[in-house]
């Protein structure tokens, strides 16, 4: 069994929200001190505008990690006809002949494959997850060229029989 997803998958997910959001709070909590033990007739006259920037890189950290990495499944490993694919205790087959479409998304990070599924499965009609990481960014995606070329032909070799 090859595996097909990055090993950063686990950071993506589970370590970088962590550290995005405690900073996050850390700033917002120091910012607090600074202005409740500072001297107070130096306060600025909109403290609100202080606390706007860590509120909205919250809200905006939230919607990225929620539609471009919570998303993605944690392990895709390749077991020649069929991909076995977990995410936490769910663990599905996905057969190369039942994935209508792959496609790359290029210029996004971490950068994402998305399956396309004829049937549902599990883990929805859409799978996504990260190829390991390629050190050229303009370079085509080989994973993403070899399972395109292999769930044609597993669905050619279906419709023949």
């Amino acid at each position: 069994m090859r595996r097909l997803s990055s090993n950063w998958t686990f950071f993506n997910k589970r370590i970088f929200p962590v550290i995005w959001f405690g900073s996050l709070g850390v700033f917002t909590l120091i910012l607090s001190a600074v202005l409740i033990l500072g001297p107070q007739d130096s306060l600025p006259p909109n403290i609100a505008a202080f606390f706007a920037a860590p509120v909205v890189m919250g809200v905006f950290g939230f919607v990225v990690l929620k539609w471009q990495v919570w998303r993605l499944v944690d392990r895709v490993l390749d077991c020649g006809s069929y991909l076995l694919v977990q995410n936490g205790d769910i663990e599905e087959k996905v057969h190369l002949n039942n994935i209508i479409n792959v496609s790359v998304s290029d210029f996004t990070a971490p950068q994402r494959i998305t399956l396309l599924l004829k049937n549902e499965s599990k883990l929805g009609t859409e799978i996504s997850f990260c190829p390991p990481v390629q050190f050229n960014p303009f370079a085509r995606c080989v994973v993403a060229d070899d399972l395109i070329a292999r769930t044609v032909k597993a669905r050619e070799q279906q419709t023949s029989q």
